[in-house]
């Protein structure tokens, strides 16, 4: 869930498309594997923003750049939090966490 939902934001620039495209096939892939719907969607939400903000070619970073009159580039080693919202994600995914009691 989490690559596909990569792979779909390092593709369109934009985490909201990239969580509409790959909604659907994370639900298949969660309930063939009984993962929680609410981790599912977090999941989704935390890969799709993690790469949002590190894409010098998001319209976040082209437009601080521009504000900056820098390089998007020369942002990205200073983009901590999706680095850092990366980092947890995949911590919680192989960890298991949080365990979730079933509704």
């Amino acid at each position: 869930i989490a690559g596909l939902v990569s792979v779909a934001d390092i593709s369109t620039a934009n985490n909201t498309i990239s969580i509409l495209m790959a909604g659907p096939l994370a639900k298949d892939i969660s309930e063939e594997y009984d993962v929680d719907p609410r981790k599912s969607a977090s999941i989704l939400d935390m890969f799709a923003s993690c790469f949002q903000g590190m894409l010098p070619y998001s319209p976040q970073l082209i437009a601080a750049a521009g504000v900056a009159s820098i390089s998007p580039f020369e942002l990205v080693p200073y983009s901590i939090y999706p680095m850092i919202l990366g980092v947890c994600g995949l911590v919680a995914i192989f960890f298991r966490l949080p365990r979730l009691d079933k509704k």
